[in-house]
């Protein structure tokens, strides 16, 4: 078998290719053509080590016909090996992200011997089902944004490796794109995701579930970049100048088109505000009054408050196509400026005292005005406008509190309006558009 694995750099080379991932470019950098001298001791091109999986008491499990060898040993034994070896580690030291996913934890439940495979004589490179297969371990959560995360990573792994070439005298990638429509993508949980309509943009059919495959031979093996290995990962504490979108343009152009959408800018129309509606957590306190207040100076513009949680993703990629201003709260719901069309602007409330950038720098990427600011504390909030206080929460209280939790977020009418303002005055010239800008 050749079973190709994709991931970080950091964490893993693979056996020809390592994934460099930054905010604006994928790297390819190629270590030499795997071969038995390289990360599991096989004979090459004889019996390789072809995945098995089993179910046992009803559940999967997964073996294959390797066995592996200690690099840090074999480097300390003879340290001219050290060179050759440099970009590859031991299996047990590959990273590990977020709600336990990536190649490490992956390869954790795998049971790599020969021994334990017979090996190779039931199971090998002749005697198995001839197909790729990726099998994608996901986060445990709903969360839009890192649902959205794991699907762009998962395409990315299968366009590096049919981007790449191998080294062979054809110059042939290591997945055509004859090969890439045949891999069937495997969940490895049953839970539904928020996403999960979009995932045949992948490979172009649907992804199965692992629950739901019998005991098999496969052939060759794909493991996909982790959703929390994504770029949008490595700066979201930081402020960020990235000005190149070319990795996210195709993606969204390919969401769209699955929708049966088209993905264009919008620049005639009136001004469209939408504002996301949270019903538990980190609510816009007094918004129907802040929106009553800017209809005053706005009198041509739309304003729609809107609760994407309770419509069909189709829906939501409706409004959000028809939307010129897109305000809301810190969180994961800010996703959906993701698909926003050309040139709109982003307005984004922050939770006091937090500071993170991750929808910040995906604006400057897509090169979308953006505009924010943070609220006032609760208690300031209550003690300036005569509010009653509830029980005062004890230090320790406070400490656990996470901005996560808290239930809304206080805005001054004037703040609200001033911040609201400037980003609708900032469309007002979009396109054919033309107008002066209000004063408010």
């Amino acid at each position: 078998m050749t079973m190709r694995v994709a991931t970080n750099y950091t964490a893993l080379n693979t056996y020809s290719t390592s994934l460099i991932i930054t905010s604006s470019i994928v790297k390819m950098d190629l270590a030499r053509r795997w071969s038995s001298s390289q990360l599991l001791t096989v004979t090459w091109p004889a019996l390789l080590g072809v995945l098995v999986i089993r179910r046992l008491k009803d559940k999967m499990s997964w073996s294959m016909n390797c066995q592996l060898r200690n690099l840090t040993t074999e480097i300390a034994l003879d340290p001219s090996k050290a060179a050759n070896l440099k970009l590859f580690r031991n299996v047990d030291k590959f990273k590990k992200y977020f709600y336990e996913t990536g190649v490490g934890t992956q390869l954790k439940r795998w049971n790599i011997s020969r021994e334990a495979n017979d090996n190779g004589k039931s199971c090998n490179t002749k005697k198995n089902d001839k197909k790729y297969t990726m099998f994608v371990r996901r986060e445990g959560n709903n969360n839009i944004w890192h649902k959205l995360l794991e699907m762009w990573q998962t395409k990315l792994t299968l366009d590096a490796l049919q981007m790449t070439d191998y080294g062979s005298s054809l110059g042939q990638p290591y997945l055509t794109a004859a090969a890439r429509k045949e891999v069937q993508v495997v969940f490895e949980d049953d839970a539904e995701g928020p996403v999960d309509s979009l995932w045949s943009i992948v490979t172009g059919s649907e992804p199965v579930r692992l629950s739901t495959l019998s005991d098999t031979c496969l052939g060759d093996v794909i493991l996909p970049l982790v959703g929390t290995s994504s770029p949008f990962w490595i700066g979201v504490w930081d402020d960020m100048d990235c000005k190149s979108a070319y990795l996210i343009d195709p993606f969204i152009r390919d969401i769209y088109t699955h929708l049966g959408m088209t993905y264009k800018e919008r620049t005639t129309e009136n001004t469209v505000v939408t504002i996301i509606n949270r019903t538990t957590t980190r609510q816009i306190f007094n918004i129907d009054s802040h929106i009553a207040k800017l209809k005053i100076t706005f009198r041509d513009t739309k304003f729609q408050i809107v609760d994407f949680s309770t419509i069909s993703l189709r829906e939501q990629f409706e409004i959000i196509s028809q939307t010129d201003v897109l305000i809301g709260a810190m969180g994961a719901r800010m996703t959906h400026m993701f698909f926003l069309p050309k040139q709109s602007t982003v307005v984004e409330i922050m939770a006091p005292g937090a500071h993170y950038t991750g929808f910040r720098n995906l604006a400057k990427m897509r090169k979308l005005p953006y505009f924010t600011a943070h609220g006032t504390p609760e208690d300031e909030w209550k003690v300036a406008h005569g509010a009653q206080n509830d029980a005062r929460e004890s230090e320790s209280e406070m400490e656990r509190r996470h901005w996560q939790n808290d239930k809304y977020l206080y805005l001054t009418e004037e703040q609200f309006v001033a911040l609201a303002g400037a980003a609708i005055n900032a469309q007002l010239n979009r396109g054919t558009r033309s107008a002066d800008v209000k004063p408010y």
